[in-house]
């Protein structure tokens, strides 16, 4: 992992023993991955923990988890406010001394990564830059709150740079190696691919919505109404038509390419799946998360072959 001269306060954080600088850097890619997980698909009170697996490869695990619990960890943007270099603010410490004795107060810094959300002025889904971070509360020693799981919160101030008119701020708590996405100063939307067809587009924003806000009965509920909506629109029936799941899949399915009946998703065990689990409440983000998926490589999958017909 090459540094230049512009890294040196990085570098500084950096132990000297046999696991470091690799354990730190390990540690700094995990933060990258939480900070967009958190920005990019929470909704507020949603939480992110470093995965233990970093340490377990080093014969000092336990008193590694220990101590990256307790080290105090400060983030910072590669832009400053006047858009030019760093943003300077990381000079500013309060609240703990930077330079330790041992290594559980020894501060670790790290940059935080750009995040793709949607521009809410240019419409424009691109990598927003961050432009500004806080790592303590000005005048007032709060933070960090040392301990067994030290304490610290982060505000991360994001610019769109097509339109550099949308800014968005988030607000970050740390408790130990636990981060809570706790403020932001627009709502969650989420990105909706363009394989979604227009009439269903507005259900599966709520799915993808409720499951970011931690409702993932919601979100089974959503999909299987965008599900229900899509196959209906596909047959010709009205919306509030009653009908009975497996009868409409097996109507859908009577009227689709041959192609889309072998390998790829089909929509009918997609709706058991969701209907399971709306029935039992026993429901994942991960098992949406793949529901979702397998939803859309149907309709990628339909769109492909629309496009090379056979006319076999």
């Amino acid at each position: 992992m090459g540094h230049n001269d512009d890294d040196k306060y990085i570098v500084g954080t950096y132990l000297e023993r046999r696991e470091s600088p690799e354990v730190e850097c390990q540690l700094q890619e995990q933060l990258h991955l939480i900070l967009r997980r958190l920005m990019e698909t929470k909704g507020l009170y949603q939480n992110e923990r470093v995965d233990d697996s970093i340490f377990v490869k080093y014969q000092t695990s336990k008193s590694l988890k220990s101590e990256f619990s307790k080290r105090p960890i400060d983030l910072y943007s590669r832009i400053a406010s006047d858009g030019t270099s760093r943003d300077t603010q990381r000079n500013v410490k309060r609240g703990y001394n930077g330079i330790q004795l041992y290594a559980d107060g020894m501060i670790l810094s790290s940059y935080v990564p750009n995040i793709n959300i949607l521009c809410t002025v240019c419409k424009s889904s691109s990598s927003f830059i961050c432009v500004h971070s806080i790592n303590h509360v000005p005048d007032l020693n709060i933070y960090p709150k040392s301990g067994n799981e030290t304490e610290q919160l982060y505000s991360l101030m994001y610019q769109c740079p097509v339109c550099r008119d949308s800014v968005v701020t988030y607000q970050i708590l740390r408790k130990g190696l636990k981060f809570q996405i706790t403020g932001r100063s627009s709502p969650y939307r989420p990105i909706i691919e363009n394989v979604w067809p227009k009439h269903i587009v507005k259900i599966i924003e709520d799915a993808r919505i409720a499951v970011a806000e931690g409702d993932i009965s919601a979100g089974y509920y959503h999909l299987r109404t965008a599900l229900e909506f899509y196959l209906k629109s596909e047959i010709k029936i009205a919306y509030k038509t009653k009908v009975d799941g497996v009868e409409l899949c097996e109507k859908y399915n009577s009227k689709q390419d041959h192609r889309l009946k072998d390998g790829f998703p089909s929509p009918l065990p997609i709706y058991a799946k969701l209907s399971e689990g709306m029935h039992s409440r026993e429901v994942s983000a991960e098992e949406f998360e793949l529901l979702q998926k397998q939803f859309h490589d149907h309709l990628f999958a339909k769109k492909l072959f629309s496009e090379y017909r056979t006319h076999v």
